[in-house]
Protein backbone atom coordinates (compact mmCIF):
# COMPACT_ATOMS: atom_id res chain seq x y z
CA UNK A 1 0.00 0.00 0.00
CA UNK A 2 1.53 3.47 -1.02
CA UNK A 3 1.59 6.12 1.44
CA UNK A 4 2.11 10.05 1.93
CA UNK A 5 5.04 11.75 0.17
CA UNK A 6 5.68 8.22 -2.04
CA UNK A 7 6.50 6.26 0.89
CA UNK A 8 5.39 2.85 0.63
CA UNK A 9 3.85 0.81 4.11
CA UNK A 10 3.69 -2.86 4.19
CA UNK A 11 1.05 -4.55 6.73
CA UNK A 12 1.23 -7.92 7.21
CA UNK A 13 -0.52 -10.26 9.80
CA UNK A 14 0.47 -13.71 10.15
CA UNK A 15 -1.97 -15.11 13.07
CA UNK A 16 -2.82 -13.18 15.75
CA UNK A 17 0.64 -10.90 15.31
CA UNK A 18 0.85 -7.64 13.05
CA UNK A 19 3.74 -6.52 11.28
CA UNK A 20 4.65 -3.16 9.60
CA UNK A 21 7.44 -2.18 7.28
CA UNK A 22 8.10 1.19 5.25
CA UNK A 23 10.38 1.85 2.49
CA UNK A 24 12.08 4.44 1.99
CA UNK A 25 10.81 7.20 -0.81
CA UNK A 26 14.74 6.68 -2.39
CA UNK A 27 14.20 3.39 -3.06
CA UNK A 28 10.78 3.58 -4.62
CA UNK A 29 12.01 3.24 -8.36
CA UNK A 30 14.11 -0.42 -7.56
CA UNK A 31 10.28 -1.51 -5.73
CA UNK A 32 8.55 -0.57 -8.85
CA UNK A 33 11.25 -2.67 -10.68
CA UNK A 34 10.63 -5.53 -8.93
CA UNK A 35 6.70 -5.16 -8.62
CA UNK A 36 7.06 -5.14 -12.31
CA UNK A 37 8.37 -8.98 -11.69
CA UNK A 38 6.37 -9.92 -9.00
CA UNK A 39 3.14 -8.03 -9.37
CA UNK A 40 1.44 -5.68 -6.73
CA UNK A 41 3.42 -6.53 -3.14
CA UNK A 42 -0.30 -6.51 -1.79
CA UNK A 43 -0.55 -10.06 -3.13
CA UNK A 44 3.04 -11.44 -2.49
CA UNK A 45 3.04 -14.71 0.27
CA UNK A 46 2.92 -12.89 3.76
CA UNK A 47 5.49 -15.74 4.87
CA UNK A 48 8.13 -14.05 1.94
CA UNK A 49 7.52 -10.58 3.27
CA UNK A 50 8.39 -11.85 6.89
CA UNK A 51 11.69 -13.36 5.77
CA UNK A 52 12.71 -10.66 3.78
CA UNK A 53 12.31 -7.83 6.38
CA UNK A 54 14.13 -10.45 8.72
CA UNK A 55 17.06 -8.18 9.83
CA UNK A 56 18.22 -10.76 12.34
CA UNK A 57 19.23 -13.45 9.92
CA UNK A 58 21.31 -16.14 11.17
CA UNK A 59 22.61 -19.55 9.44
CA UNK A 60 19.75 -21.58 11.34
CA UNK A 61 18.15 -19.53 9.48
CA UNK A 62 19.05 -20.44 6.17
CA UNK A 63 15.70 -21.63 5.16
CA UNK A 64 13.98 -18.80 5.48
CA UNK A 65 16.83 -16.98 2.74
CA UNK A 66 16.68 -19.87 0.67
CA UNK A 67 12.56 -19.34 0.06
CA UNK A 68 12.84 -15.60 -0.09
CA UNK A 69 15.60 -16.83 -2.94
CA UNK A 70 13.24 -19.38 -4.76
CA UNK A 71 10.46 -16.95 -4.44
CA UNK A 72 12.59 -14.23 -6.58
CA UNK A 73 14.72 -16.95 -8.36
CA UNK A 74 10.89 -18.63 -9.89
CA UNK A 75 9.49 -16.00 -10.70
CA UNK A 76 12.45 -14.98 -13.11
CA UNK A 77 13.79 -11.65 -10.99
CA UNK A 78 17.55 -11.54 -12.44
CA UNK A 79 19.43 -12.19 -9.71
CA UNK A 80 21.78 -8.80 -8.89
CA UNK A 81 18.00 -7.20 -8.68
CA UNK A 82 17.00 -9.51 -6.53
CA UNK A 83 20.04 -9.37 -3.82
CA UNK A 84 19.92 -5.44 -4.12
CA UNK A 85 15.98 -5.55 -3.13
CA UNK A 86 16.80 -7.96 -0.25
CA UNK A 87 19.31 -5.76 1.02
CA UNK A 88 16.98 -3.01 0.69
CA UNK A 89 14.26 -4.93 2.67
CA UNK A 90 16.97 -6.13 4.93
CA UNK A 91 19.11 -3.28 6.13
CA UNK A 92 21.75 -4.24 5.24
CA UNK A 93 23.93 -6.64 3.22
CA UNK A 94 26.50 -9.47 4.09
CA UNK A 95 28.85 -11.64 2.53
CA UNK A 96 27.30 -14.64 3.31
CA UNK A 97 24.09 -13.19 1.97
CA UNK A 98 25.27 -12.61 -1.16
CA UNK A 99 27.20 -16.14 -1.05
CA UNK A 100 23.84 -17.85 -0.75
CA UNK A 101 22.07 -15.57 -3.98
CA UNK A 102 24.80 -16.53 -6.29
CA UNK A 103 24.84 -20.30 -4.80
CA UNK A 104 21.08 -20.74 -5.20
CA UNK A 105 20.41 -18.82 -8.41
CA UNK A 106 23.83 -21.36 -10.72
CA UNK A 107 22.47 -24.22 -8.94
CA UNK A 108 18.78 -23.53 -9.96
CA UNK A 109 20.02 -22.54 -13.46
CA UNK A 110 22.18 -25.68 -14.20
CA UNK A 111 19.63 -28.14 -12.78
CA UNK A 112 16.32 -26.77 -14.15
CA UNK A 113 15.22 -30.01 -14.35
CA UNK A 114 16.45 -31.98 -11.62
CA UNK A 115 14.67 -33.07 -8.93
CA UNK A 116 15.79 -31.09 -5.78
CA UNK A 117 14.18 -27.74 -7.22
CA UNK A 118 12.79 -25.86 -4.86
CA UNK A 119 9.07 -24.77 -3.32
CA UNK A 120 8.06 -21.13 -4.42
CA UNK A 121 4.84 -19.26 -4.96
CA UNK A 122 4.47 -18.62 -8.58
CA UNK A 123 2.56 -15.28 -8.89
CA UNK A 124 1.95 -15.48 -12.54
CA UNK A 125 -0.52 -19.19 -11.62
CA UNK A 126 -1.18 -17.75 -7.84
CA UNK A 127 0.12 -20.76 -6.39
CA UNK A 128 2.59 -22.84 -4.67
CA UNK A 129 4.97 -25.03 -6.68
Amino acid sequence: MRGGGGQINIVVFEGSNLYTFSFRPDVMNLFEIVENHLGEIDHWPSFILLFLFNRHLSPVQTGRLENVIAFVYGNDVPKDLAYQFYNVCNGKGSRFVLEQFHEWYHVWHTHRCKPHMAEYWNMRLGWNL
